[in-house]
């Protein structure tokens, strides 16, 4: 609060005889002319007009408001001086609140559930605080967190292929391959025995194929002997 002021802004006196004249109290019968922010205050030859608090005589003899936010203040850190009229104010700083003692303190805004979006971390900062996305995703233009398409960038091993996940990716090896040893190598499907009867299992990069046995052919993909095909041929034409 501000100290009082004791500027005289008019005074007017009567002077009392030895006639047994008694003092004219003009602050009650109102003939001051004390006019606004300041107050009448009665003396033995008149009265004199006092600035209330917070106000100094100012020009033209007139109260005008101190702002105690130019000199000494008593707010205290993590606030700020407000002027006001007659007085002041020490409101807290942004991301600041009063205690019960009075003191400004940090608001944790992270305690608070939904002040970031999904997919991203609440860090609370001093007056502040900050959203983080997850690993793997990156913010938005509108402060969201998306998943970041890590196979844009990433290079998997040779003979595998790069798949994104929501948050992350990874690196699977192509059809035909698998990890043997930190390393995709070709499956050998021709251990499994895959082809039909009369056909031989020959293994590729990444595959196989079957090839029909010396004298047989294929046949919609089955291994026959030719002179059987020829007889199908004729049940057929019977038929």
């Amino acid at each position: 609060a501000s100290e009082s002021s004791t500027s005289m802004l008019d005074m007017s006196t009567d002077i009392p005889s030895t006639l047994g004249h008694v003092d004219i109290d003009e602050c009650i019968d109102g003939s001051h002319t004390c006019t606004g922010y300041s107050y009448c205050n009665n003396t033995l030859l008149g009265f004199e007009c006092l600035c209330i608090d917070g106000f100094n005589i100012g020009p033209n003899d007139t109260c005008i408001d101190i702002n105690e936010c130019d000199g000494n203040h008593s707010c205290t850190g993590y606030s700020y001086c407000k002027n006001t009229l007659g007085s002041f104010d020490c409101p807290c700083l942004d991301g600041f609140t009063r205690d019960q003692h009075g003191i400004c303190v940090d608001v944790d805004e992270c305690s608070t559930e939904g002040m970031c979006p999904v997919n991203s971390n609440c860090i609370n900062n001093i007056g502040s605080y900050v959203c983080e996305c997850d690993p793997g995703y990156n913010k938005t233009f509108d402060d969201t967190c998306e998943d970041v398409n890590e196979c844009l960038s990433v290079t998997c091993k040779i003979n595998s292929h790069c798949e994104n996940t929501i948050g992350s990716h990874f690196c699977l090896c192509d059809d035909g391959y698998a990890d043997i040893e930190s390393q995709c190598q070709d499956v050998n499907e021709c251990l499994e025995s895959p082809c039909q009867d009369h056909a031989l299992c020959i293994n590729e990069p990444g595959t196989f194929r079957c090839d029909c046995n010396f004298g047989f052919i294929d046949q919609g993909g089955v291994c026959i002997e030719p002179n059987k095909f020829s007889l199908t041929l004729r049940v057929l034409r019977i038929n």
